[in-house]
Formats: C-alpha cells, sequence, structure tokens
C-alpha cells in the first residue's frame, strides 16, 4: 500500500475537529478555574 501523505481524508478532518474542539473546550476550562481563582482573592486597597 503506497502512503500518500499530503492528501486530506475524511478522518484526518474528523481528527482536526476533534483536536479543535478539545483546545477550545480546555481553553474555556482553564479560563474558568482561573477567573474562579481570581475571584477568590483577597482584594488589596
Amino acid at each position: 500500500m503506497h502512503i500518500v501523505w499530503n492528501k486530506v481524508t475524511w478522518y484526518s478532518k474528523l481528527f482536526a475537529v476533534v483536536v479543535f474542539l478539545l483546545v477550545l473546550l480546555l481553553g474555556i476550562y482553564i479560563g474558568r478555574q482561573y477567573q474562579d481563582y481570581l475571584d477568590h482573592q483577597p482584594t488589596q486597597q
């Protein structure tokens, strides 16, 4: 079987969508955790 490295297949597209969604959801999760961290910090005056 000959491997064509620059051919876009349906599973490479699916993999790209899954990675995009995972990175997006991970960013949202980290952002919410960071916001919770900032909300519970004592304010300095």
